[in-house]
């Protein structure tokens, strides 16, 4: 699996969109959502972190666990048995390893996180 990065649009929470790098290979696969991200699409500042999903790779020994964006939701990744082949690096040489959803429905996301907001009572000086 190549690792070209190309320019990505991420949907937060609220339906603003952002953009951000993300692996052709990836999205070529179609399963994690998002699309192309134009040049007015304004980039994903540092303040938010994005969701991800957490794969498992099961017959390996132990088992292999990736945690990956989610660009958009709802989106193929989040259906449970829903596949996605990641490059891996093991015993330094890289392999192309197919990582399973294995999670109910309700407990797939890792949620997206922002920083606390600023109030009155817990502003700065």
């Amino acid at each position: 699996m190549m690792r070209n990065r190309i320019a990505w649009t991420y949907t937060d929470d609220t339906g603003f969109d952002w953009r951000v790098g993300a692996m052709k290979a990836l999205t070529d696969q179609n399963k994690l959502g998002g699309s192309p991200a134009g040049p007015t699409v304004p980039p994903l500042p540092p303040s938010i972190k994005p969701r991800r999903i957490q794969l498992r790779y099961v017959r390996g020994q132990p088992e292999q666990r990736r945690s990956i964006v989610v660009y958009s939701v709802p989106c193929p990744i989040m259906t449970p048995g829903a596949t996605v082949t990641l490059n891996v690096r093991i015993g330094g040489t890289d392999q192309s390893q197919v990582y399973t959803n294995v999670h109910r429905p309700r407990t797939v996301l890792v949620p997206e996180r922002h920083p606390r907001k600023l109030t009155s009572t817990n502003q700065p000086g």
